[in-house]
C-alpha cells in the first residue's frame, strides 16, 4: 500500500534528509573497495576521468535547477498561486529537456576528443570514449529527477525526496558491483566493458528514483492541489516570466559552482607548489597532502557536511514562506535554527574527530604519515563550510542568489590568495606547514559569513544572541566529552587491526556522545535548538519517555 506523503516540519525534515544523505554517503563511500578489485587500477583511471567529465555537464546542465524550483514552488504556495506553480514546473522541465538534450548530444559527439586530450590517441583514450559516451546517457534522465526532487521539497515534503536518494544510490551502487563483476570476471569481457557497464549504474539509479517519484507523486495527487478553504489566487504568470525567474537563480549558482571547480584545481596545484618550496617536503608529498585536503579527508567528514545538505534541502520552503509573507521573526528564528543545529550537532563531531584522528585515518585509509594530523583540522573546515553553506541558503531563498555569487566568489579569492602565506606562516611558528592550507579557508569562509550575517541584519534585523547562548551551552557539553574521550583513549589499548581499532573507537565515540547528550539536555541546548515536541518525539520512540 502507498503510504501517503505529509509535509515535514524544518527539524524533522531536516534529521530526514540528514539521514538519507549520510545513508547514500556511505554506501558511495564504501562500495568503491570491491569495485577497483574487480576493474583495477587501468579501469579506474577510465571511469573517474569519465565520471568528473559527466559531473562537469550535468552541473552545467542542472547547477541550481532544483533549487530555482523548490524556492518558486515554495512562493507560489504561500501565495496560493496553485496554477502558477504547476506552470512552473513544466516551464522548468521543458527549460531543463533543451538543455540536457543539447549536453548529451555535445558530450557524446567530443567523447573521442576528450578521451584522447586526457589519455592520449593509444587505447586507452578510446576506452575513455566508450566510458563517457556510456555515461552520457544519465544526461537524459538525472535533470528530470532534479526538478522532481526540487518539486517536491518547495512542498515540504522532505522524505519521498530523501528515499528517492537512498534508492538512487543502492542501485546505481547494485548495478556497478554485481554488473562489473559478470562482465569481467564470469563472462570474461574485458575491463573497459566492465566500466562501461558499471556507469549504466547512474542512469539506472536515477530511472528507479524517477520511477518511485512519480509513482508517489501519482497516487498523493490531492497532497499538491489547494486545500479545502483555501482561498486561490489565480494570477497567471507567463512562460518568459518564469524563465528569467528560474534564470535569476540559477545563474548565480552556476557562476558559483563553475568557481568552485576552477578553485578546487587552483588550490590544489597553490598547495603542492606552497608545500613543494619549503625543506621537507618532497613533491610526492606534496601531492599525498593535496589529495586528503582535498578528497580523503572530505570523505571521513561525511556526518558534517550531509548534516549541512539536510539542512539547506528542509530549510528552502520554510524560509520562502516566512519572506514572502513577510515574516522577519520567521526568516530569524529559521536561521538561527539551522545555524543551532550545526553547533549542537556538527561541533561535537568535529572536535570528536579531531581527538580520534589517528584510530580515524587509520581504520578508513591505513597507516599515514600525514592524515591523521590533518584530520585535525579538516574536521573543523567542514564546520565553516557547513555555516556558509546555511547562510548562501538563507539568501537564495529570500531572493538573494546574486549576493551569494558575490560573497562566494570573494571567500574563493580570499582562499586562493592566503594558501601560500599560511603555509609560509604555519611553518613559519612551529605547526604543521599543510594546516595553513585549512586555515587560509577558514578565513575564506569566514568572510563570506560575515557578509551574510552584515546583511541579513540590516535588511532583517537578524538577531544572534540566541547562537551565542546556545555555543556556550556546547562548550558546557564539550568540556566532559573531551575529558571522557582522552581518558579512554589512554587506558584501551588502541593497537592491533582495523577491526580492533574501529571497535575501541566506536567505544570511545559512543561514550563521548553520551556524555555530551547528557549535559546538552540538562543545560537545554539541544531544547532550544529542536524545539519541545520534537525532542518529545524522538525520547518516545527511544522508550526513554512515555507517548
Amino acid at each position: 500500500m502507498n503510504k501517503k506523503i505529509k509535509r515535514n516540519g524544518f527539524v524533522e525534515g531536516t534529521m530526514i534528509a540528514y539521514a538519507a544523505i549520510v545513508l547514500s554517503k556511505l554506501i558511495g563511500a564504501f562500495y568503491s573497495i570491491p569495485f577497483y578489485a574487480i576493474i583495477g587500477e587501468r579501469g579506474g583511471v577510465v571511469y573517474s576521468c569519465a565520471y568528473n567529465i559527466y559531473n562537469l555537464f550535468l552541473t552545467i546542465s542542472t547547477s541550481g535547477i532544483p533549487t530555482a524550483i523548490s524556492i518558486i514552488i515554495s512562493e507560489y504556495n504561500s501565495l496560493k498561486m496553485f496554477a502558477a506553480k504547476e506552470k512552473a514546473q513544466k516551464t522548468a522541465r521543458n527549460t531543463v529537456f533543451i538543455i540536457s538534450l543539447a549536453a548529451f548530444i555535445v558530450l557524446f559527439l567530443s567523447a573521442p576528443f576528450i578521451g584522447r586530450f586526457f589519455l592520449g590517441s593509444d587505447a586507452q583514450g578510446d576506452d575513455v570514449t566508450a566510458a563517457i559516451r556510456t555515461v552520457s546517457f544519465c544526461l537524459l534522465v538525472v535533470p528530470f529527477l532534479s526538478i522532481r526532487r526540487g518539486y517536491l521539497q518547495g512542498h515540504a515534503y522532505i522524505a519521498p525526496s530523501s528515499t528517492s536518494q537512498v534508492i538512487e544510490q543502492f542501485v546505481r551502487v547494485f548495478v556497478i558491483l554485481v554488473g562489473s563483476y559478470v562482465t569481467v570476471n564470469v563472462l570474461g569481457k574485458s575491463q573497459t566493458a566492465g566500466v562501461c557497464v558499471a556507469l549504466t549504474g547512474a542512469l539506472i539509479g536515477a530511472i528507479a528514483a524517477y520511477f518511485y517519484l512519480s509513482t508517489k507523486m501519482r497516487a498523493n495527487k490531492s497532497a499538491f492541489l489547494p486545500a479545502p478553504g483555501d482561498v486561490v489566487n489565480d494570477t497567471t504568470v507567463s512562460t518568459g516570466e518564469t524563465i528569467k525567474k528560474i534564470a535569476r537563480i540559477c545563474i548565480p549558482l552556476i557562476i558559483v559552482a563553475i568557481s568552485s571547480n576552477i578553485y578546487d584545481i587552483t588550490d590544489m596545484k597553490l598547495i603542492i607548489v606552497g608545500l613543494s618550496s619549503l625543506d621537507g617536503f618532497t613533491a610526492d608529498d606534496s601531492e599525498v597532502i593535496a589529495s586528503i585536503i582535498a578528497t580523503w579527508g572530505p570523505k571521513i567528514c561525511v556526518l558534517i557536511t550531509s548534516l549541512a545538505m539536510g539542512l539547506t534541502s528542509s530549510m528552502i520552503p520554510h524560509m520562502v514562506d516566512c519572506f514572502v509573507k513577510n515574516d522577519r521573526s520567521g526568516v530569524n528564528r529559521r536561521f538561527n535554527q539551522a545555524v543551532g543545529t550545526i553547533l549542537v550537532l556538527a561541533v561535537p563531531m568535529a572536535v570528536g574527530m579531531c581527538l580520534l584522528s589517528h584510530p580515524l585515518y587509520y581504520v578508513f585509509y591505513g597507516e599515514s604519515r600525514f592524515g591523521p594530523t590533518l584530520m585535525r583540522v579538516l574536521p573543523f573546515l567542514r564546520i565553516f563550510e557547513s555555516i556558509s553553506m546555511v547562510a548562501s541558503m538563507c539568501l537564495q531563498s529570500i531572493g538573494l542568489a546574486k549576493v551569494v555569487c558575490f560573497t562566494s566568489v570573494t571567500g574563493l579569492l580570499i582562499n586562493a590568495a592566503c594558501d601560500v602565506p599560511f603555509i609560509y606562516l604555519c611553518n613559519a611558528i612551529g605547526l604543521p606547514a599543510y594546516w595553513g592550507a585549512g586555515f587560509s579557508s577558514m578565513l575564506g569562509y569566514t568572510v563570506s559569513i560575515a557578509a551574510v550575517l552584515i546583511l541579513l541584519k540590516k535588511k532583517y534585523g537578524l538577531k544572534y544572541m540566541s547562537l551565542l547562548k546556545t555555543l556556550l551551552k556546547v562548550i558546557m557539553g564539550l568540556i566532559p566529552m573531551i575529558a571522557v574521550v582522552l581518558i579512554l583513549m589512554n587506558v584501551l589499548p588502541f593497537t592491533g587491526g582495523r577491526l580492533i581499532q574501529f571497535i575501541l573507537m566506536a567505544v570511545v565515540a559512543v561514550a563521548g556522545a553520551v556524555v555530551y547528550g547528557i549535559v546538552t539536555y540538562k543545560n537545554k541546548a539541544i531544547r532550544d535548538v529542536f524545539g519541545d515536541d520534537f525532542l518529545r518525539k524522538i525520547l518516545v520512540k527511544l522508550h526513554l519517555k512515555k507517548a
